[in-house]
């Protein structure tokens, strides 16, 4: 019967079975489903009320099907692997954003930390060095930035007005992930002939890293996701 098939269709689509054990549970149930109807036949019902009252009794409690551990075990399986597959793929966006959003804050911070500098620097005819420690130090407790470098400009003279580091040249703070870049800018007013040089150092991530980290993942992601649709196709 056509209306049979098609309900036993419906009811394995997602059994997670292979083959042989498909056909024998088929088999199985359709002989359950003639039987049920054949007596409905005999109780004076029409085969259509019949067919329809052996639906709801076997169909109504579809779960039981899913009581053989066996079942539940592979099912689980193809679960994992999509589990896997999503959790690299959410890794990658999420480290991407991450990474996106947290150079664009720190950048934002560090162009207010340029600002404040040259209001100060261009507040009076001299600039207040402890106000721009503070500034500085500031900054580099935040973590915003590690070190700065500040210079005034004039011919062949240059004034060092303020610096973090005792000598020549920015301490690095390498790692395999991220490493120490050098920023360099010139401050200028239209009301003072005063030029001064802003030196300041911070961590940046390495992109090469990302990449490779963001590559990988996919990889699993993909790896994961084939895996599993290929271990689906096998059990149906």
């Amino acid at each position: 019967m056509k209306k049979i098939e098609t309900f036993l269709d419906n009811l394995y689509r997602d059994s997670g079975l292979s083959k042989q054990e498909l056909h024998e549970m088929r088999e199985e149930m359709r002989t359950h489903l003639v039987d049920y109807i054949q007596d409905g036949r005999a109780k004076g019902l029409s085969e259509e009320q019949a067919t329809i009252d052996a639906f709801e009794q076997f169909g109504g409690n579809q779960d039981i099907f899913y009581d053989n551990p066996e079942i539940k075990s592979k099912r689980r399986k193809w679960n994992v692997y999509w589990k896997i597959s999503l959790f690299c793929f959410g890794f990658v966006i999420l480290l991407l954003l991450t990474i996106w959003g947290g150079q664009q804050f720190y950048a934002n911070e560090r162009a207010s930390f340029y600002n404040a500098l040259w209001a100060e620097l261009y507040r009076s005819e001299t600039p207040d060095v402890a106000k721009i420690k503070s500034i500085a130090e500031n900054e580099i407790e935040r973590g915003y930035i590690k070190d700065t470098v500040i210079t005034e400009k004039g011919g062949s003279k240059s004034n060092r007005i303020f610096k973090t580091i005792d000598h020549e040249g920015f301490p690095q703070y390498d790692n395999w992930l991220i490493h120490t870049k050098v920023e360099l800018k010139y401050t200028a007013h239209p009301n003072s002939t005063n030029v001064y040089e802003i030196q300041f150092s911070h961590n940046v991530v390495r992109y090469s890293m990302v990449v490779i980290i963001s590559l990988l993942m996919s990889s699993f992601s993909i790896f994961f996701f084939i895996m599993g649709w290929m271990r689906y196709r096998k059990k149906r």
